[in-house]
C-alpha cells in the first residue's frame, strides 16, 4: 500500500492530472454515488453539456440540464472542500511513511 501511495506522489508531476484528497467529515463519499463526468461539448457553454455517468449496474449519458447542474455542482462544491494540490500530496507522502513505520516496529 505505501508503495502505491508513493506512486500517486510520483504522479504530481505529470501534466492534466489533478490529485485532490476531500477530507472525509467534508464530503470524502462523494463517489459512493459513481464516477461521473461532465463534457462541455462547445467551451463554457454549459446548456451544450453532457453528462456520463458510470455505476456498478449500468452507464448513461443525458443531455439533462438539470441532471448536468446538479452533478457540476457536486463536484464543484467537492474541489472547494478538498485541499489544496501541495497538502494533498504532503498528507499521501505522510501517509505512505506511517505505513512503513508501522510495519517497521512489527
Amino acid at each position: 500500500m505505501a508503495d502505491q501511495l508513493d506512486q500517486l506522489v510520483g504522479f504530481a508531476e505529470l501534466p492534466r492530472i489533478y490529485r485532490r484528497m476531500i477530507p472525509l467529515p467534508k464530503g470524502g463519499v462523494l463517489g459512493s454515488g459513481g464516477h461521473f463526468e461532465v463534457v462541455d461539448l462547445i467551451g463554457e457553454d454549459f446548456a451544450d453539456a453532457v453528462l456520463y455517468l458510470e455505476s456498478f449496474t449500468r452507464d448513461s449519458l443525458s443531455h439533462d440540464p438539470k441532471e448536468v447542474a446538479f452533478l457540476r455542482g457536486m463536484f464543484e462544491t467537492a474541489w472547494l472542500n478538498s485541499l489544496d494540490e501541495g497538502k494533498t500530496i504532503r498528507a499521501i507522502a505522510a501517509e505512505a511513511a506511517a505505513l512503513r513505520a508501522r510495519i517497521d516496529r512489527t
